[in-house]
């Protein structure tokens, strides 16, 4: 693991780090018990330490590193705690100009603009003064999970299948029809009688996404199919029983799940 940026605040902490290959739901629960558990003891109090739930973005790291981390140590700034990044106390801005611990990959980030560690600080205090091109807070965001343009988004689906990559408010119809229009069959081809195999597959796929993806109910989108829940589960079941059994099935979902995702939330 590596921390390249924090931020405590009120109630909350900003992080920045690249997991590798720790499961993220591990930090955050070492966080949040391990470091909430010596917290309170040491200011003799109880309870969560930090509101709510994580949230997690994957992120671009080429593209989006030295930004996200400029957003980070500007919280206390858009919060009216300070007047600048380096007159907050509780965040690794500091760090970054002085000696960084070793637990901080502070070097990492600096190398970005080169070698000499004179001029890396000293144009690294210039990037937070200049105006961003392409700024984090303005990035593109899928699945509200990933941050990056659609190809990094897919990559990120098809390898790792990031928490929760729901879709916020699909009706069942616009599924459908973006289902259809993917595996290259007429939508009115799916009410038709003796459908061909390639054509039965879609309301399947359709059900898979839905129930995956979207959250919609298969009561939901049956009738829209022009079917009923039961068929409909019995043809996603089978479907998934294709996808653990053929590898070009899984791939094949797997690649139009996560197209389905990063189209859903840009919609």
């Amino acid at each position: 693991m590596r921390l390249y940026a924090f931020c405590l605040m009120g109630n909350h902490v900003h992080l920045a780090f690249e997991t590798r290959k720790i499961p993220i739901s591990r930090i955050m629960r070492s966080i949040n018990t391990g470091y909430a558990g010596y917290f309170n003891a040491r200011h003799r109090r109880s309870g969560y330490l930090f509101q709510g739930r994580y949230k997690a973005f994957v992120v671009d790291r080429d593209e989006y590193l030295l930004s996200l981390i400029r957003y980070i140590h500007e919280n206390p700034v858009r919060a009216g705690l300070a007047e600048r990044a380096g007159d907050y106390r509780w965040s690794s801005h500091r760090l970054y100009l002085g000696g960084s611990p070793v637990w901080l990959s502070a070097n990492a980030v600096l190398e970005r603009f080169g070698r000499n560690r004179s001029t890396t600080r000293r144009d690294f205090v210039a990037f937070f003064r200049d105006v961003e091109e392409n700024p984090y807070g303005e990035a593109r965001r899928f699945a509200q999970a990933v941050v990056g343009d659609e190809g990094f988004a897919q990559q990120v689906f098809e390898r790792d299948e990031p928490e929760d990559p729901l879709i916020r408010r699909i009706e069942p119809e616009n599924l459908i029809r973006w289902a259809a229009r993917e595996e290259k069959i007429d939508v009115k081809e799916l009410f038709g009688l003796g459908r061909r195999r390639e054509i039965t597959r879609v309301p399947a796929i359709c059900g898979y996404l839905a129930r995956e993806s979207a959250r919609v109910p298969l009561s939901k989108i049956a009738p829209c199919l022009g079917g009923n829940q039961s068929t409909l589960w019995r043809d996603v079941k089978h479907l998934e029983q294709e996808m653990k059994e053929s590898r070009p099935v899984r791939d094949h979902g797997k690649r139009i799940q996560a197209k389905f995702v990063a189209w859903g939330n840009t919609t």
